[in-house]
C-alpha cells in the first residue's frame, strides 16, 4: 500500500486538535454577552469541526483499506446517531440549565471526546514492536 506524502500521525493530531478547539470555542462563547464574539467563536468552531470530520474520515479510510466499506457504513451510522443523540441531550440540557449551561456541557463533551480519542484510541496500523 502506497502512502506517499503521509506524515506519521497527521490525521490523528488534526482530529484531536480540531475537536479540542471546537470544544474550547463553544465553552468560550457560552459565557460572553458580546454578539460579535459569539458569532466569531461559532464560525471558528464550525470550521474546526469541518476539519475534524474530514481528517477523521480520511484516517478511517487509510487505516483499514480492506474493510473500508464496512467502516464507512459504521461511520455514517455513528454520525447520524450522534446528531440525534446530540439534539436530544442538548434539548434536555437546555431545559435543565438554560443556554449558558447547555453550551458549557456541549463544549466539555467535545473536550472529553478529544481526550478519549488521544489517549484511548488504538491505531491498528501502528507496529507495536516499534513502541
Amino acid at each position: 500500500e502506497c502512502q506517499v506524502g503521509r506524515e506519521e500521525g497527521r490525521e490523528e493530531t488534526l482530529t484531536v486538535a480540531s475537536v479540542l478547539a471546537k470544544g474550547s470555542f463553544v465553552v468560550s462563547f457560552s459565557s460572553t454577552s458580546s454578539f460579535n464574539l459569539v458569532l466569531v467563536s461559532a464560525h471558528l468552531g464550525t470550521l474546526c469541526m469541518g476539519v475534524a470530520l474530514t481528517a477523521l474520515l480520511n484516517l478511517t479510510m487509510e487505516q483499514i483499506p480492506r474493510h473500508r466499506s464496512t467502516l464507512m457504513s459504521l461511520s455514517t451510522v455513528a454520525m447520524a446517531s450522534s446528531n440525534t443523540l446530540g439534539s436530544a441531550l442538548g434539548g434536555l440540557a437546555l431545559l435543565q440549565f438554560n443556554y449558558e449551561g447547555m453550551w458549557i456541557i456541549i463544549g466539555v463533551f467535545g473536550i472529553i471526546a478529544a481526550a478519549i480519542f488521544q489517549f484511548l484510541a488504538i491505531d491498528p496500523t501502528r507496529d507495536k514492536t516499534r513502541e
